[in-house]
């Protein structure tokens, strides 16, 4: 089996590689910018220890807190290896992809299933359209790594305990240390016992006691560490309505993985009231038929596939999360799917041998057509949200992030059309203030945008980013006392917010309090020291102040990062403080 597993991993990497190599440098999207492409913390191996204790460094945001050391660490890794490439992320997805698509195909045939079938399988998942959005959002790599690491596990399931154990628990571990969702192994781990699991199990009572300890351990650790409290403070919906909602979202799921045409980033999804809506209980009376199904023929492949997509979907029936439904979300449960349809079409492929070729050709054919074109819709920003909005043109949240790729590109009247629309369906949406302020701002209206800023803020006081804002706009009208005041309230909820450190600074500098303004700049390059506006900043205030060495390497330094930014042959200002930095320095005798 070594020389098959072997082989059978190299030709599923070509198929993936040839399948999504195309899209590896398609751009960073959504909360990639604040977890990984801005966030300081990844920057540095040395920051490992941090992760595991320190729930902020899971984002460059204040208020972006989540307990997933193991992800920090794959990201730190790429950012060792290449920096801010985001093909090497993306390819990192892509690895994670394969490698899940093996383990299944590996697991189905550990498991007592047919070699065909197994193959079935795994080309399926390896294969499908849904496995478009983690692939191509590198933030869906918790969802990837969390369902590598439990489906490793479930490879020894059936090979006996006692000696094993660690290889079923150490996987538990790492799965937990990336994504929560990673403790329905216990549940999932049954299912490989075979139809004879209740006899059976009195021999794996250690190792199903070892993984409820570690389970009980990391519940103790997230409710030490806060994260589980302030998850929950978070919860946009109360659990009854959550519970009723997601009985609607496993069914759309569903729909989604069995018909994968209209996929999206953002899916057109409401909220269930009661379990008294209509389509609660038309969802609810469908879910309990399948569950029944699954029960009835938990020995066979269609009862474990039905049942697994029940026990990895569990964990979202509790916990209320901001999107109702993802893509990325049902990545794990997906692979009790593909058993359904891999079994299905197996058994089909039997009966009808002579079809079996065009139909599994067919299948394929299909499959690799509708990710090539979600591939092309996640090669911009722009492309990615004008979908969403095909898919549901009702929803303000997508309407704000097409702005702000719109405002990225430099359409400023389509970004400002959007946001309007958007806050006309949702006037409280303070997110779409804040983008309008920031489109305001970057067409001169400066008494607008900060009446925007307000606005949020009247909505939302706990946004750092629209106190930063407003500050930016009070410093541009010449207000310095209130550009300082702003800035201090969002350092207050972001204290690692490394620009508000170096405007703060601006503020300070402005009101003639040099040494504070030094303090400044120093604690947003402490924080962030990629950051060549205050470098930049420092260096000018150093030559002020006649430390002409010192100011002359900070001169030097911040030439150097306007250099090496992506954007710096496009960007007028960067070529522009550049050209200035370099001919400081090189007054200052520093210049290379």
């Amino acid at each position: 089996m070594r020389d098959l597993s072997g082989r059978t991993f190299i030709v599923m990497a070509l198929v993936g590689g040839g399948l999504y190599w195309g899209a590896l440098n398609n751009p960073f999207h959504y909360d990639d910018l604040h977890s990984i492409r801005h966030n300081p913390h990844i920057r540095s191996l040395a920051n490992i220890p941090t992760f595991f204790v320190d729930l902020h460094t899971f984002s460059s945001e204040r208020a972006g807190t989540m307990f997933r050391p193991l992800l920090l660490c794959s990201y730190a890794l790429n950012y060792a290896l290449h920096g801010e490439w985001v093909g090497g992320y993306r390819l990192f997805n892509l690895v994670l992809h394969v490698s899940c698509a093996f383990l299944a195909w590996r697991m189905v045939w550990v498991w007592g299933g047919k070699r065909g079938m197994a193959y079935v399988v795994g080309g399926m998942f390896l294969l499908h359209p849904l496995a478009a959005e983690p692939v191509n959002y590198i933030s869906s790599r918790s969802d990837m790594l969390s369902a590598f690491f439990v489906l490793l596990a479930l490879q020894c399931i059936p090979a006996g305990a006692g000696a094993r154990s660690w290889k079923v628990l150490a996987p538990y571990l790492c799965g937990l240390l990336v994504k929560s969702v990673a403790i329905v192994l216990p549940g999932l781990a049954l299912l490989g016992l075979g139809g004879d699991w209740r006899r059976r199990i009195h021999d794996y009572w250690g190792l199903f006691a070892g993984m409820g300890a570690l389970a009980l351990v990391y519940i103790g650790v997230i409710f030490a560490n806060r994260f589980l409290s302030s998850s929950l403070a978070k919860a946009p919906r109360t659990f009854d309505v959550n519970a009723w909602t997601q009985v609607k979202a496993w069914v759309y799921a569903l729909w989604m993985a069995v018909v994968p045409v209209h996929l999206s980033v953002d899916h057109l999804f409401v909220e269930a009231r009661s379990f008294g809506d209509i389509a609660v209980l038309c969802a609810g009376g469908l879910l309990l038929s399948l569950f029944a199904i699954g029960i009835y023929n938990y020995r066979r492949w269609l009862g474990m596939g039905l049942l697994w997509w029940f026990i990895a979907l569990a964990p979202y029936a509790f916990i209320p999360l901001n999107i109702m439904v993802s893509e990325r979300r049902i990545y794990l449960a997906s692979v009790g799917l593909m058993l359904v349809m891999g079994w299905s079409l197996w058994v089909f492929l039997q009966r009808r041998a002579v079809a079996a070729g065009a139909v599994l050709a067919a299948v394929a054919v299909f499959f690799v057509v509708l990710v090539s074109v979600r591939n092309g819709v996640w090669a911009s920003d722009i492309s990615l949200w004008e979908d969403a909005l095909r898919e549901g043109a009702i929803q303000p949240r997508a309407r704000v992030n097409l702005a702000l790729a719109y405002g990225r590109d430099g359409r400023w009247d389509d970004a400002h059309a959007q946001l309007e629309e958007a806050l006309r369906q949702s006037p409280d949406f303070a997110d779409a203030w804040v983008e309008l302020g920031n489109i305001e701002h970057q067409m001169g209206r400066l008494d607008a945008a900060q009446q925007a800023y307000e606005r949020a803020i009247g909505a939302q006081s706990w946004l750092a980013g629209a106190h930063y804002n407003l500050g930016n706009i009070q410093l541009a009208k010449g207000d310095a006392v209130g550009a300082v005041k702003s800035y201090e309230r969002a350092l207050e909820l972001n204290p690692n917010f490394a620009m508000a450190h170096n405007n703060w600074a601006q503020g300070k500098e402005g009101l003639g309090e040099v040494e504070q303004a030094l303090r400044g700049y120093r604690q947003a390059l402490a924080i962030d020291p990629q950051q060549p506006q205050a470098w930049f900043n420092l260096a000018h205030l150093l030559e002020v102040q006649g430390a002409r060495v010192e100011s002359g390497q900070s001169y030097w330094k911040a030439y150097e990062l306007l250099r090496a930014a992506e954007d710096y042959d496009e960007n007028v200002q960067y070529r522009e403080f550049a050209a200035r930095a370099r001919a400081a320095a090189s007054r200052l005798g520093v210049a290379q």
